[in-house]
């Protein structure tokens, strides 16, 4: 009851028809072979043919187990093996078939170059691509984005493959011609400050990208100019436009301008001032109240900051008040001529300016009139109390008015008009 079988390994398709016992043909070897009875120490071969099948191999060596096992009625079945390898041999195919993208462009446009490759049989492990040798993108990515410069270029790409095919790489490359783009004459700004004071003066500069392609530089709402620079000064305040027209060589996209534009704000000056000194009464006397008065202007941007008023007569005072004006009192101790100058400070962008010259002034003090008391005799009001007609005449009112009792006194007011009238006669001239 011996029986024989062999299944053939995956790799294998058995030959039909090939099995022989002894050398002799009987049954295929795949579906078992029976031998029958065997005594002691009887040997047996049985062979068959087989050949190799490639299909869901590897490329290369593929390793193959083949068994064979044996049964019979009176021992357990027993299996042997062989091992085998089958080599497949598998073409690699390794290429660069093309760089696509565009042949021209022009100065700054952006074209994508894209490679194709084919591998069979290996892998893709690096692609490099480079512009006129230049290394500029490595890496997996088949695509590469190129910023155009003027001039012919070579652009190429290598495309590096496992397995040690093609271990250099497999190269692409195309050449891009890159038209230059005309530079047109730009005005890009017009340099210096944008604030003025009314009169002040400032130096303007214009800025271009191709200086050297300038012909003229045409300037509106200047002074005066002298090519790429020019002088702006304004006498009223206001917004001021400055313009600058710029006209390019011949040869140079000639008849095309370019222009710029710069706005200036011109601000009034600081005014500060002593407007006005008074003084009144304009002829006091001594001891008599004078008024003096300060008149001043602080504006666009000037402010009043403090003063001093000097009285001419070694005292003097501090002028406050921030509303324009200021008045003081003062008086006089002595009859003469007194000079009145103030002082006074603004502050002026930061700085501290000082006045005097506008404001002073002269003041001539008289002394106190003499006082004479009039006569006070009717009749008599229009002569001084020491009038020798008013004297006389209070003399004889006075004698009437006395007694005997006081004939002394009468002798002696009698002695002294006596005395006068004597006087006065002899001091009259004479005339002839």
């Amino acid at each position: 009851g011996v029986t024989v079988k062999d299944v053939v390994p995956a790799g294998y398709e058995y030959v039909a028809g090939s099995t022989k016992l002894d050398g002799a043909a009987t049954t295929d070897v795949t579906t078992g072979v029976a031998i029958g009875n065997m005594g002691p120490n009887v040997t047996k071969v049985i062979t068959f043919q087989a050949k190799t099948k490639l299909i869901g191999k590897e490329c290369g060596v593929n390793q193959v187990v083949n068994t064979a096992s044996v049964d019979s009625d009176q021992t357990p079945a027993k299996t042997d093996t062989a091992s085998g390898s089958i080599s497949k041999d598998c073409p690699v195919v390794a290429r660069c078939n093309s760089l696509s993208g565009p042949e021209t462009l022009a100065e700054g446009q952006r074209a994508v170059y894209t490679v194709d490759s084919t591998a069979e049989n290996t892998t893709v492990t690096k692609i490099v691509f480079s512009v006129d040798g230049v290394e500029v993108q490595s890496g997996l990515g088949q695509s590469y984005a190129y910023t155009a410069t003027p001039g012919t270029h070579k652009l190429s790409v290598v495309v590096h493959f496992a397995n040690g095919s093609q271990s250099g790489g497999v190269a692409c490359e195309k050449a891009v011609s890159v038209t230059a783009t005309p530079k047109l004459v730009k005005c890009i700004g017009i340099n210096g400050t944008s604030g003025l004071r009314v009169n002040e003066t400032v130096v303007l500069t214009a800025v271009v990208d191709e200086e050297d392609r300038v012909a003229t530089y045409q300037w509106t709402g200047v002074k005066e100019s002298n090519g790429k620079t020019a002088i702006a000064s304004f006498d009223k305040d206001g917004s001021y436009k400055v313009t600058v027209t710029i006209t390019p060589k011949a040869g140079f996209e000639l008849g095309k301008t370019a222009t710029c534009e710069k706005t200036i704000n011109v601000t009034p000056n600081p005014v500060y001032a002593c407007d006005l000194l008074t003084i009144r009464p304009t002829n006091p006397i001594v001891g008599q109240k004078v008024t003096i008065s300060i008149n001043y202007t602080a504006k666009n941007g000037a402010t009043f900051k403090s003063g001093i008023l000097d009285f001419g007569d070694n005292s003097s005072t501090e002028i406050v008040g921030q509303n324009g004006t200021y008045s003081v009192e003062h008086s006089f101790a002595e009859a003469k001529t007194y000079k009145i100058a103030a002082s006074l400070e603004f502050n002026v962008e930061g700085q501290v300016a000082t006045v005097k010259a506008d404001c002073a002034g002269e003041v001539t003090v008289s002394p106190p009139p003499v006082v004479i008391e009039k006569c006070k005799i009717k009749g008599k009001e229009q002569y001084d109390a020491n009038d020798k007609n008013c004297t006389a005449v209070l003399a004889a009112q006075t004698l009437v008015k006395t007694g005997p009792s006081a004939a002394l006194g009468i002798f002696a007011i009698a002695t002294v008009l006596g005395a006068f009238v004597h006087h006065s006669f002899l001091s009259k001239p004479k005339l002839y």
